[in-house]
């Protein structure tokens, strides 16, 4: 079971001192899911199995999951300046999990913490 998210960081103000990818489950996952930064290579509209891209960097673990709960993984490493970020959220067992979509009442985010220089 594989889940893909894009994110575009813009507004970017000081520095980043920390990046938390955080999505709603729909479903239980004794196992949780893992993270990877993937390229930006990929279209809501056309990726399938064939043309998905490949996890490039492994960025943490959620943890035992619940339905009705948001999760949470800490993807501070991958996000450094303002642009596009493509995340792939890979199960850790065969069960299927559901995570609320862009267009559901708690789509994904990517909060971003900062801290101005001085």
């Amino acid at each position: 079971m594989k889940s893909y998210v894009r994110f575009n960081v813009s507004g970017i103000s000081g520095t980043i001192t920390s990046a938390t990818l955080r999505v709603f489950a729909e479903s239980n996952n004794s196992a949780g899911y893992d993270v990877y930064l993937i390229s930006n290579s990929w279209s809501e509209d056309t990726i399938s199995s064939a043309n998905a891209p490949s996890p490039i960097t492994y960025l943490g673990s959620s943890g035992a999951i619940s339905s009705g709960t948001w999760t949470t993984v800490d993807v501070t490493s991958a996000i450094s300046s303002a642009g596009d970020y493509s995340f792939v959220m890979i199960a850790r067992d065969t069960t299927a999990t559901r995570f609320a979509s862009r267009e559901n009442s708690n789509p994904p985010e990517l909060i971003i913490n900062t801290v101005s220089g001085s």
